[in-house]
């Protein structure tokens, strides 16, 4: 639920920066695939009734070496996927394009899953603010573009060892947050929210109109990398609300979190350590959380 939040965000986001800047009426666009989403690529998506975009991943066939692309597939590497602006009232369309033609568009797909990737690569959404990209990155290191993976539940490239492929992203097998006391949140209710001074144990939302926490409250999924396990992080969302695992936190606009050093990134400039959130600007999260900072 977190992931389809976090994604939401980022395609408002979008809309805002394009209609900023041509000022085009915009509308907001859900998450294009029915069947998996970070913004859709990776399984079912928002129906048209929830959202009114078509549905990226409707067609047919194998998902190796291609991207569903609406009514056709693209074949990778030569083609990617492009959801063209709504024009005159109409809903975003699918289209492939020749690789290197995808500029001006709101979303562009170079893969849905590993299979249309090199040997060690994912296929991710980018970490761009700005735009919905997603292509085929490292998942870690200097020149990973990573912030979730993107997989296909039918056919697809497996996920790493210990996650599992979850409204087309992949999250970790079983997560729980750890909550009150260092006590892991049971399976049954496994996200913590911060509320009021307290932390208690709950379930995820299930509807829009629980989404969203109120201005002072923090629904968390993870409370720190362990959390998460192996080859993830946990990333507070832009607006510091809430908290979700993945493959790379948005320093620029996400903050991570943390139990020791060792779980923070060293960079070639600086070094992050692992604070507590009385440290620095997070006055929304409990005392016992940490932040990784720069001291």
């Amino acid at each position: 639920m977190e992931v389809r939040r976090l994604i939401a965000w980022h395609v408002l986001m979008a809309l805002l920066f394009a209609g900023a800047c041509q000022r085009a009426p915009a509308s907001v666009p859900p998450q294009p695939a029915p069947a998996a989403t970070v913004a859709d690529s990776s399984g079912p998506a928002p129906s048209a009734a929830e959202g009114g975009t078509p549905n990226r991943l409707a067609v047919a066939g194998s998902t190796r070496g291609t991207v569903a692309c609406g009514t056709s597939r693209c074949a990778v590497p030569a083609e990617i996927c492009v959801s063209l602006a709504p024009t005159a009232g109409a809903g975003s369309t699918f289209r492939c394009v020749p690789k290197g033609r995808e500029l001006e568009v709101e979303q562009a797909y170079a893969c849905d899953d590993a299979s249309d990737c090199a040997d060690g690569q994912a296929c991710c959404l980018g970490l761009e603010s700005a735009s919905l990209t997603y292509a085929c990155s490292e998942r870690s290191g200097a020149r990973a573009n990573c912030a979730l993976e993107i997989c296909v539940e039918a056919g697809g490239t497996p996920c790493p060892s210990g996650q599992v492929c979850k409204a087309g992203v992949c999250a970790p097998d079983g997560a729980r947050a750890t909550c009150n006391g260092g006590q892991r949140c049971p399976l049954s209710a496994p996200m913590c929210v911060w509320a009021k001074g307290a932390a208690s144990c709950t379930l995820e939302p299930t509807g829009p109109s629980e989404g969203e926490p109120s201005s002072t409250d923090v629904r968390m999924s993870c409370s720190s990398k362990r959390d998460c396990g192996d080859g993830l992080r946990c990333c507070t969302n832009a607006l510091g609300n809430s908290t979700s695992c993945r493959v790379n936190c948005d320093y620029a606009n996400n903050q991570e979190l943390c139990e020791h050093d060792a779980d923070c990134p060293t960079g070639e400039s600086s070094m992050l350590r692992c604070l507590p959130t009385n440290y620095g600007e997070s006055p929304r999260f409990p005392a016992w959380i940490r932040f990784c900072q720069a001291r």
